[in-house]
């Protein structure tokens, strides 16, 4: 019964993928507050389920506005937290050898955070588990009245010569165009207009390659973190992993996931509240975010490490000077630096 109340809480959130964040949102933090009360309900398979479904609501694209995304980190953050001890006295009473997460503060920059883990599951609450799995389809196009489909016999193939786009006879390995003959050859027409435009997008970004999980363990923290842009399963599953083993917490996790997001607008929204932010460390944050590739979100991150008096935040802006690129935010820098 736990196996399969999780597989229906799978295929439900499968469905609210495909509805906007506004529509999904309320629901999704309704699903983290109801597991927050029922960590304490375990079975055989409660506990790795539960981790499971909460680290998947933990990364999810809430909407900005009309959901309380504070309480839904603390929801899930209790979950992950109190299963996780569960799970690990377990263990050692059984006499097994356990890997206890360790977590630690964030005493110098840098640090990253990444999202959260992402274990096996089984049995929930049965309020949850009552959600209807998807209906099957009416009509299969292979299941049609029509009969069976007409097969074609593969038929021997035959080169012809025949004329290329250019007006020549067909070429051979033994008979090439001479150069007279392409200078005499009808101009190709032209292309749409609309392919006129596409030239004119910009060219996408390369995918950044993830890196084997064996190698994770040598890097720093900030390009672990940057695992969680690749977008492949494996890649940002490694880098939890790794991530988690040096100490993060969920609600770390949640703010690596915004450091790293590709949207400028997310990245500046997340320098903008990390004053209000309780219980976070914001100096490590601040030093990534000083040196975003977006300058506003540089400005931004300097405009907040001028509020406060941590030296080791304006010896990391004396650094900052001697790279930075955009007058403003140099302008600023400086402007900062006059005033210590």
């Amino acid at each position: 019964m736990a196996e399969v109340a999780f597989e229906l809480l799978q295929t439900y959130l499968d469905e609210q993928e495909l509805v906007s964040a506004d529509e999904s949102s309320p629901r999704i933090a309704a699903m983290a507050s109801v597991l927050g009360q029922h960590s304490e309900r375990r079975g055989p398979f409660a506990a790795d389920s539960s981790i499971k479904l909460a680290t998947r609501l933990l990364l999810w694209p809430t909407a900005r506005r009309g959901t309380d995304n504070e309480q839904l980190v603390a929801d899930c953050e209790t979950v992950i937290r109190t299963l996780a001890v569960d799970k690990t006295a377990t263990a050692e009473q059984g006499g097994s050898s356990v890997v206890t997460i360790q977590y630690r503060e964030f005493k110098t920059p840098p640090i990253v955070s990444a999202d959260a883990l992402d274990l096996p599951g089984g049995g929930l609450m049965t309020e949850l588990a009552e959600i209807p799995a998807l209906p099957r389809a009416e009509y299969n196009l292979l299941d049609n009245d029509f009969g069976p489909l007409n097969t074609v016999e593969p038929q021997p193939f035959y080169p012809v010569a025949t004329r290329n786009i250019l007006g020549m006879p067909a070429e051979t390995s033994d008979t090439l165009p001479s150069q007279q003959s392409l200078g005499n050859a009808m101009p190709l027409p032209r292309p749409p207009a609309g392919l006129d435009l596409l030239r004119d997008e910009p060219t996408p970004p390369k995918r950044q390659q993830a890196a084997p999980p064996q190698q994770l363990a040598e890097r720093s923290d900030l390009e672990v973190m940057q695992q969680l842009a690749v977008g492949t399963p494996h890649a940002v599953q490694a880098a939890l992993t790794e991530l988690t083993r040096r100490g993060f917490r969920p609600r770390d996790l949640s703010l690596a996931e915004r450091l790293v997001n590709p949207d400028p607008s997310v990245r500046l929204e997340l320098a903008n509240t990390l004053p209000q932010l309780s219980r976070i460390d914001s100096r490590p944050w601040l030093i990534w975010l000083s040196s975003d590739p977006d300058p506003l979100v540089r400005r931004s991150a300097v405009s907040i490490i001028a509020t406060g008096d941590d030296p080791a935040l304006f010896d990391h802006l004396r650094q900052v000077e001697q790279i930075e690129t955009d007058d403003e935010v140099l302008r600023l820098i400086r402007r900062v630096l006059a005033l210590r």
